[in-house]
Parts: C-alpha cells; structure tokens; sequence
C-alpha cells in the first residue's frame, strides 16, 4: 500500500499518462508523434557530434593546407633570396675585376718606355707556393724564354718555357728565377732567387754582395736592370728579415714579395724595353 501512495508511483502514472496522450494523438492525426521525438532525442545530439566533427576536421584540413602553402611560398622566397645573392656577388666581381684592368691599363699606358704584353694565367702549380703558372701567350706573340713577367704592383717572375700560343712563368718564389736586385735606399746591388725552403713561407731570398752590408728591415728592393731581360726599377719587395747562413760567413734576407702570387688573373710580359743590353 506505501508503494501506491509514493512519489514514484504519482511518476510512473504520469508517465503512462503522457504515452496514452502521445498514442491517442498519433492515432487520431496519423502522425507517429511518440516515435518522432523519441528519435529526435536520439539524432540530435548524434548530428551535433557528427558536425562538430565535421567542422573540426575541416578546420585541421585548411590549417595543414595552409602551411603547406606558407612552406612553399617561404621555400621559393629563399630561392628569390640566394639568386638576388649571387646576381650581387657577380655584378661586385665585374665591378672589381674592370677596375683592376683599369689599373693595368692605366699602368701599360705610364711606361711607353716597356713593350708589353697583356696575358691572362689560364692554370697554377699544384702547390700551395705559387712558384709556376701559365698564360695564354707565347711566341707567336712575341715571347721569348728569360722576359721578365710584371703588374702594375712589381715583379712577378721570368718566362721558363714558350709554346706558340702559352708559356711557363717561374715565379719569384722558384728557385729557378734568379734577378739582379737593388737596395734604393743605401744603393747597394744584390742578387734575388727563390729558395725551396723559403718559399713555402712565401718568401724569396736576397743575397749581398757585401757581408757588411747596412740593408734593414723594410727596406725596399727593385730590380737592378742589369741582364738583357729585365728593365731597372720593378719593385721586387721589402726585407722582412736579416738572417745569417748555415756557415755563418753570410747574411741574407727574406723579402716579401711586392705582388700576392695567389691573387694574380692578368700579368705583362716584358717583351722589349728601352735601354735592353744586347
């Protein structure tokens, strides 16, 4: 008798009264109205899910599109980049290449007492001291074996071997390129060669011929003119160090070459000169 009287009861009539409602309704309007919202219950938390999903998946789709898209714009802006670079270190290598043949013009153009020859160092020694190289002249342009090979900064080195159309420069750092040499500042002859030793140093070797000799540090060293086949006055370089031989009789001294062999594109050859011995 409690169970009639309580609440759960009073809940369970009303229920059973809500479907009776709901059954009479549907049969009188022919509209299954029961099965309507009880479905509605059950789809429409079922479709927001699903369109939540659905936007959510989207919304992952477009933002994966999307740096997709900012990868490769950013891919093709480094691309952009590294060829404005290189159109730059190009267009700064013309620059400075035409005012260095300016400087060599300029140079050929100061010494009309030097017949000389522009030519252009199409290959170097395998070693890391510069001491041989070759340009694209020879003798069918008038070079012979012994001219001496200059820039506008100094000396360079002698012509070894001559083909028709290239020759061999030894360098001022080989030991076969020997040259008078002169102190301008106390006046005093001496002979300039290169040393095996030396030269891995960068470094050619100056010779007195006075043991006594008062040369120093920094002073500057030109060529003596005497030979044949070096004109007087090409700056050979400056007296790094003053050293004394194994014997211990002599002295010699490093010189610094006044032109870097490693940097050298173009050179003159000196093919006549005023003043050449014959």
């Amino acid at each position: 008798m409690k169970f009639f009287k309580s609440n759960y009861f009073k809940v369970i009539l009303v229920v059973l009264f809500l479907l009776i409602i709901f059954f009479i309704v549907s049969i009188v309007t022919g509209k299954n109205i029961f099965v309507n919202y009880i479905s509605g219950l059950i789809t429409t938390p079922v479709q927001s899910v699903t369109e939540n999903v659905s936007n959510s998946s989207m919304n992952l789709w477009n933002k994966f599109n999307k740096y997709d898209q900012i990868n490769e714009e950013n891919e093709n802006l480094k691309k952009e980049i590294s060829d404005l670079e290189s159109e730059i270190n190009r267009s700064e290598n013309l620059i400075e290449e035409n005012k260095r043949l300016k400087e060599l013009l300029d140079y050929k153009n100061s010494v009309p007492n030097l017949s000389l020859k522009t030519a252009a160092i199409i290959s170097k020694s395998s070693n890391e001291w510069y001491d041989s190289f070759t340009i694209n002249i020879g003798s069918l342009n008038g070079v012979n074996k012994g001219n001496a090979v200059i820039t506008d900064l100094g000396f360079v080195g002698v012509i070894n071997e001559v083909s028709l159309n290239h020759s061999t420069v030894s360098t001022i750092l080989n030991p076969e390129c020997v040259i008078g040499a002169f102190d301008i500042r106390i006046n005093e002859p001496s002979i300039l060669e290169g040393n095996l030793e030396l030269s891995r140093e960068n470094f050619s070797k100056l010779t007195f011929f006075d043991n006594k000799s008062d040369i120093a540090i920094n002073d500057t060293i030109v060529t003596s003119g005497l030979g044949k086949d070096c004109p007087a006055n090409i700056k050979l370089g400056t007296v790094t160090e003053i050293l004394t031989d194994t014997n211990g009789l002599s002295k010699f001294a490093k010189i610094t070459p006044a032109v870097q062999l490693d940097k050298l594109k173009k050179v003159f050859v000196v093919v006549d000169f005023e003043g050449k011995m014959q």
